[in-house]
């Protein structure tokens, strides 16, 4: 059903266009699983070994060595996903225990391992992230066994991970993710005579084959539309950076032909990016993620004198992620899976200080902008300016500007409310845990009824087939100051439900005003997820419950017209595969068409 009404959103001509690209990628993956056997990284021929003066200066103002983590990396451990394990096989999955294939064909390659595997494990693994920690870490002592690790650690790496084999290499994005960090450690260790003699020729093989892989088969030439927008972003920033680094080693930069990537990475960035700034994929994560891509692009452009558009991006991205995580540094909302492409630049995954310097560096301008810019984009952020210092979040636009089903990274949460008092977050988004769970737990994840708004008759506000939305509901802003307090008002509809939600502020009172308009007797169910920093606490026989910072009273909430209040254990992810056990609050009641749902906070 759902891919119906994807394929009803193309013209007759396009879904023609479509169909002759894709009968073409299957005889063109058909063709080189069977020329396979003749591309492998000792194939190539010895390399004249490169000088890398241009990009090391910009790269050491940057640097943020994080000496326990390598140190810990080298004596055998691994981080993935906030979580170390032991560093075995490269393709061995740490939860199953089991190792993936190693010789599949990389688009025939299952992400599924014996009924149960979280295939973003072993591609975690397969970036080479934690390469790029030691190179930090050699970068501030000098001491070579850092240098030996990666040494051993690349020479492992190729003889376990075959070119274009295995499920480490079917995802073109964590080809580019790879190739990017490759880089990076070229460049961190290139005043190391042993790594750009003994290491560096073998890296420069495997960047040869990463472009050449990105080049055949990334998702702009072949219509594949299903990955999501950042995919398409990393792709092509991963193969114009491996050519921009190929031409800067090579002082070849006037015969670069970059016409096609630049093309389609503007293409999509112009559908992704709105006038203000905001990435309208719907991911606190990914438009952070995107913003780290074309950072490390300006860089490399910048180093081979390359004159492009890609500034006029950058610029307003990161307006809108410094606004973003500046209202709340723990914000998040839709998809969080911790990628990162400036590994060597921080603290940790959240960390946008890189960002925010290198705008001031070299962008020239101040980051701070008029939250209210981001309204007619359908993101409302908010900051109260008194002693609480409030901080809300909500977005109220349609899911993403992508043909429906497009980008995947988003969920059910219009109208939802994300709230910190004094940087202490209130309520928390879902999160997702996994991405390659059962469907079951990922639709849980992403479904309204997970969401800090109002669930009626149990009906979704769109439909999901596991990969996508379809059926997006309608929304309006409609903010008023009519009486001086009203600092949020707007409306969604779908499946014949309207829910206008309104918010107000005075004298240190917040107040949720939720409206529905449905059949009359129908139920509802109000939800607020609490980040683990907060324990409610219902007054007794009463509708008031005080949430706890700390054994200390942070807020007071109030409902009116429902008919019962209580408090549940439940559980969110701030980041992938990882769950924090926490509480949340649900009020019911039923429809009543000329009343509206109240709930207010006094801090």
């Amino acid at each position: 059903m759902a891919s119906l009404k994807k394929l009803k959103q193309y013209s007759l001509a396009e879904l023609i266009n479509i169909g002759f690209h894709k009968t073409m990628l299957r005889t063109k993956l058909k063709l080189e699983s069977i020329i396979l056997s003749g591309r492998e990284y000792e194939r190539f021929k010895p390399l004249t070994i490169p000088k890398i003066p241009t990009l090391k200066p910009i790269y050491d103002i940057f640097i943020k060595p994080d000496m326990p983590k390598a140190d810990k990396i080298v004596d055998g451990e691994i981080e993935l996903f906030n979580k170390w394990y032991l560093k075995q096989n490269w393709l061995k999955d740490p939860i199953s225990g089991n190792l993936w294939p190693a010789h599949d064909f990389f688009a025939s390659s299952s992400t599924k391992l014996n009924g149960y595997g979280d295939v973003k494990f072993v591609l975690e693994t397969n970036k080479l992230n934690h390469l790029v920690t030691v190179a930090t870490a050699y970068h501030k002592t000098k001491q070579q066994k850092y240098i030996s690790y990666i040494e051993q650690e690349i020479a492992s790496w190729c003889s376990e991970v075959h070119y274009e084999r295995s499920v480490a290499n079917k995802i073109i994005m964590d080809v580019a993710f790879r190739a990017i960090n490759l880089i990076s450690i070229s460049i961190i260790c290139s005043e190391n005579k042993y790594f750009i003699t003994n290491i560096y020729p073998t890296i420069h093989k495997i960047l040869l084959l990463s472009e050449r892989q990105i080049s055949k088969f990334s998702t702009p030439k072949w219509f594949k539309t299903g990955n999501g927008a950042n995919h398409v972003i990393g792709e092509m920033v991963g193969l114009i950076i491996i050519r921009l680094w190929k031409a800067i080693i090579s002082n070849k930069n006037k015969s670069l032909n970059l016409k096609s990537e630049y093309k389609w990475l503007y293409d999509t960035l112009d559908k992704l990016i709105s006038p203000n700034g905001i990435y309208l994929e719907q991911s606190a994560n990914y438009s952070r993620l995107v913003c780290e891509f074309l950072v490390m692009l300006d860089i490399f452009e910048n180093a081979a004198n390359l004159h492009t558009k890609t500034r006029d991006y950058l610029k307003p991205l990161i307006g809108y992620v410094s606004d973003l995580f500046r209202i709340d540094s723990h914000l998040n909302f839709g998809d969080n899976d911790g990628a990162s492409v400036l590994i060597a630049f921080k603290n940790n995954i959240s960390d946008i200080s890189p960002l925010l310097k290198y705008h001031q560096i070299y962008l020239n301008k101040n980051t701070s902008t008029n939250l209210n810019r981001y309204n007619n984009n359908g993101q409302f952020l908010w900051q109260s300016n008194d002693s609480n210092q409030i901080s809300l979040f909500i977005r109220h636009g349609r899911f993403n500007y992508f043909r429906e089903g497009a980008a995947a990274h988003a969920h059910c949460d219009l109208l939802a409310i994300l709230m910190s008092i004094k940087g202490i977050p209130i309520f928390v988004d879902k999160g997702s845990y996994l991405y390659n769970s059962d469907k079951k737990q990922r639709f849980n994840d992403v479904s309204i009824k997970s969401h800090n708004t109002i669930t009626v008759d149990n009906i979704e506000m769109a439909s999901f087939d596991g990969k996508g939305f379809y059926i997006y509901p309608e929304s309006k802003f409609s903010h008023s100051d009519i009486h001086n307090s009203c600092i949020f008002s707007a409306s969604i509809r779908y499946s014949d439900i309207i829910h206008i939600r309104k918010i107000h502020y005075s004298l240190h009172e917040l107040e949720i005003i939720d409206s529905i308009s449905y059949f009359e007797g129908k139920e509802f169910t109000l939800r607020f997820l609490l980040s683990e920093y907060i324990i409610p606490e219902i007054e007794k026989n009463s509708t008031i419950i005080n949430l706890y910072y700390q054994n200390n009273i942070i807020a007071t909430m109030t409902f009116e017209n429902i008919d019962f209040v209580h408090c549940e254990a439940d559980s969110y992810s701030p980041f992938y595969a990882n769950k924090l056990d926490t509480h949340a609050i649900i009020a019911k009641g039923k429809i009543k068409n000329n009343k509206n749902i109240i709930t207010k906070f006094s801090f």
